[in-house]
């Protein structure tokens, strides 16, 4: 589902051809006066309350084979939600438009833990990144010492820098794999005394293993920062479940053993991106995961993207 506001005509016309096959002529035919909202849906069941409840709440449908687009006012899509509850085929499609239209409009946001709170979305918060790594592709080696992090991070706080994310283990193109021992040994010296100087910072620990994640929570962490989203890890889902810690969603494709010799294909990256992160999501709640407001998405900028990859992430 994708929900989306328009401030021109021409952009409209352009998502119904792109998202529903339908060209600017015809859609300029049938759109009308005051388009506010316009709701993207993928259903393959009977489209016959659909249509009917949108008359009834002079709703525009525009649609092709299971692809629907619903343009009107919000208050017109909720009287078209509630009508929608009518059907049993349907009630569960209301209640989730209901649910992503007020998710929509939400102009703030907060993330909890440590007995923290970080305010997101009245102002940017800035994540000062500290790799204790020799090989990072920005500063490899710069920090590989506690006391030179722990000026580092103390320099980005009085820079602004809201939260620190300490990183153990380089992930640029071509960088291999280290132990978790390893990335523990350069990670926990830097985070206890960075905790210590800095009692009230954010902390975040950028890791994809659940052992090392833990042993850093245990320590003060307050963040889980994982570059795969919990695919490289079976068990970093659980141990985010478990507790309730804010955690970051990277979307990433392959790994960074094959970047450079197998270049990421996709057919629309942004509807992939979309897809990957629901279904990490999903898992997430399954497993038990219950408050989602901790859940942090990123869409993975590099993380298995060529260039034009990247750019368009950025322009969507």
């Amino acid at each position: 589902m994708l929900i989306k506001t328009f401030t021109s005509r021409e952009t409209f016309y352009r998502f119904l051809k792109d998202r529903i096959g339908i060209f600017v002529k015809e859609a300029e035919e049938r759109s009308f006066e005051g388009v506010f909202h316009c709701i993207y849906i993928r259903f393959g069941g009977d489209p016959q309350p659909l249509f009917l409840s949108a008359r009834k709440n002079c709703l525009s449908v525009f649609s092709r084979e299971d692809r629907f687009a619903l343009c009107g006012s919000e208050s017109s899509i909720r009287k078209f939600c509630s009508d929608l509850t009518d059907y049993p085929e349907t009630k569960a499609l209301a209640r989730e438009i209901l649910e992503n239209l007020i998710k929509f409009r939400r102009q703030s946001f907060q993330i909890r833990y440590n007995r923290k709170v970080l305010p997101l979305g009245l102002k940017t918060a800035l994540m000062g990144i500290l790799n204790v790594t020799p090989d990072s592709f920005s500063d490899g080696g710069l920090y590989t010492e506690p006391e030179s992090s722990l000026k580092r991070a103390v320099e980005m706080v009085e820079e602004g820098a809201d939260i620190i994310d300490i990183g153990g283990e380089s992930t640029r193109p071509g960088s291999e794999r280290i132990s978790s021992e390893e990335e523990l040994r350069r990670v926990l010296p830097v985070l206890k005394l960075i905790r210590k100087e800095l009692p009230d910072i954010w902390i975040s620990v950028d890791t994809y293993k659940s052992d090392v994640a833990r042993a850093c929570l245990e320590e003060g962490a307050d963040m889980i920062n994982d570059v795969s989203g919990g695919t490289w890890d079976g068990e970093m889902h659980r141990l985010i479940a478990e507790r309730g810690c804010p955690y970051v969603i990277n979307h990433v494709k392959g790994t960074p053993a094959t970047w450079k010799t197998d270049p990421p294909v996709y057919d629309d990256v942004i509807e992939e991106i979309k897809e990957w992160l629901s279904r990490q999501i999903s898992r997430l709640k399954d497993i038990g995961l219950k408050d989602g407001d901790n859940l942090i998405v990123d869409p993975g900028i590099g993380f298995g993207k060529l260039p034009e990859h990247n750019i368009e992430i950025i322009n969507r």
